[in-house]
């Protein structure tokens, strides 16, 4: 069964093979055990030093990872893949920037079993590896359905998400992008998607990426420095070029930054990252732009705060009955 298990971790295995290790699974309890044994080994291995944390506070967050696994539980926010979680799950989850971040995922379940769905929390960011080291990083209250057959990938992003692909002529990833997709062509970009504004972005940092129709035929190529933006509900899309590459990945250096951004532009950002609602009356805010960069590790009392002086604004904030923030108002 090991020799097998690898095999189909690495997308070697034929569906013959796959379907006959299923079939060992569920034919007995030894198995399941076996199975178990090898899906926490591999997910161990897969918790590595991030530099940040001691080896306890890894093998505590593995522990806390593979409870969740043994009793899953699902995130009302977080849209699963399949109606359930499947028995066996399979996610690699590996930490970054604040360690103890909380992670939802949904598990795989056969006949497609390297499906996989998770997300992060507010304040929180995330790291995915693919099999051939590829890294995919979630920003804060952001999500993904993966979907690996093989050497094939199927990407599903709600929120923003940064891939840094190592040029791989055997791997096919796909993102979907509205009723377009976006072909990996060995590269480095960020997504970025807001299903309910209908607005969709994708930032070239090396390589290329092409957008394909749904005939799989390229519609646009962006060079690295430019910008794909696509308004569904609008049907158009627009290319741009000399984008701010910094502004695009300061929260993978754990920074909020903004140039030349207006208060709309960075209460968006905020409430994204923070999951707080902002209240704007944008009959009174006008057209100023603002530039400023500040670490996101602070709390979102102190960004307002900071913010508030340096821009000249005034905010209230509102409580539940817990004392947490539930809504923020701003008045120019």
């Amino acid at each position: 069964m090991e020799e097998l298990y690898y095999k189909i971790k690495h997308g070697k295995a034929t569906e013959d093979e796959k379907k006959a290790f299923y079939n060992a699974i569920e034919s007995s309890e030894e198995g399941k055990e076996e199975f178990l044994d090898l899906e926490k080994t591999w997910m161990a291995a897969s918790f590595r030093d991030d530099g940040l944390s001691t080896p306890a506070q890894r093998q505590k967050s593995f522990d806390d990872f593979w409870a969740k696994v043994e009793q899953p539980a699902a995130s009302p926010r977080h849209r699963m893949l399949f109606p359930q979680i499947a028995r066996y799950a399979a996610a690699v989850v590996l930490l970054m920037c604040f360690g103890a971040g909380i992670y939802h995922f949904a598990g795989q379940q056969s006949p497609l079993p390297n499906t996989i769905s998770f997300a992060t929390n507010a304040s929180s960011t995330a790291k995915y590896a693919l099999n051939d080291g590829s890294v995919v990083t979630l920003n804060a209250n952001s999500s993904i359905d993966l979907l690996q057959e093989g050497q094939d990938y199927s990407v599903t992003v709600e929120g923003e998400v940064h891939f840094d692909l190592i040029p791989n002529e055997a791997r096919n990833l796909t993102v979907r992008f509205g009723q377009f997709t976006l072909r990996d062509i060995g590269t480095r970009f960020n997504v970025r998607v807001n299903p309910d504004q209908q607005q969709y972005e994708a930032v070239l940092f090396e390589g290329a990426i092409h957008l394909e129709n749904a005939k799989g035929e390229t519609v646009y190529a962006i060079a690295p420095g430019q910008k794909l933006a696509f308004d569904r509900s609008a049907g158009k899309v627009k290319v741009s070029k000399d984008v701010n590459l910094e502004e695009t990945s300061a929260w993978l250096d754990d920074k909020f930054y903004f140039q030349e951004r207006t208060l709309v532009e960075i209460c968006d950002a905020l409430q994204q990252y923070y999951n707080i609602p902002i209240v704007l009356d944008k009959t009174q805010i006008g057209d100023d732009k603002y530039s400023f960069s500040v670490s996101n590790n602070l709390a979102f009392i102190q960004i307002m705060e900071l913010f508030a002086q340096s821009a000249s604004i005034q905010y209230k904030l509102d409580y539940d009955a817990e004392g947490k923030i539930i809504r923020v108002t701003i008045d120019k």
